[in-house]
């Protein structure tokens, strides 16, 4: 297992030009993620699956090409999948004068962006227990008044009685 680069380490041009073109495709997956998730706020909020399952799966392609870019980084860097690993601002301690600024001024908006989807997708979620809550309620308001029928149990499935026997004499 390798560990974290070492700030004093100098990166060559080549890891250096990498590292910098990750942090703008980090960026770019992360600005795209943050407009699928308001997508996706915008359809729970018009209760619209079809337009909620096309935001989810958008958020999951974009999850999954950042997953992607962040396998590429720590191999990049001889980053192990586990242990420590090296941050922006850590990395450009080891480029040269001009790279280093870019690339953190990059890694703050980089850092803004990453806060924002977090605090976005923790907004959604909440929205979406708190309307799976209300939507469990209304059920079980309705299988309150229909349980006087004796068609629902208590869980709100169809209630399995007694078989009925009966028979006709037709002969008569």
């Amino acid at each position: 297992m390798t560990t974290a680069l070492p700030t004093h380490a100098r990166l060559d041009e080549t890891t250096q030009a990498s590292v910098e073109r990750l942090v703008f495709e980090l960026i770019d997956k992360h600005e795209r993620l943050l407009d699928a998730l308001g997508a996706q706020r915008v359809a729970m909020a018009a209760a619209d699956p079809a337009r909620l399952g096309e935001a989810g799966q958008r958020c999951a392609d974009l999850l999954e090409g950042i997953g992607i870019l962040e396998d590429e980084r720590r191999a990049l860097l001889g980053e192990g999948d586990s242990g420590p690993r090296t941050t922006i601002s850590q990395l450009a301690t080891s480029m040269d004068a001009d790279r280093r600024e870019r690339v953190l001024d990059l890694g703050a908006r980089l850092r803004s962006l990453v806060e924002r989807c977090r605090l976005e997708q923790s907004s959604l979620r909440a929205a979406a227990e708190a309307l799976t809550g209300h939507m469990e309620g209304m059920i079980r308001q309705v299988i309150s008044r229909l349980s006087h029928t004796g068609a629902y149990d208590q869980s709100g499935r169809v209630e399995q009685g007694a078989a009925v026997v009966s028979a006709l004499d037709l002969k008569q």
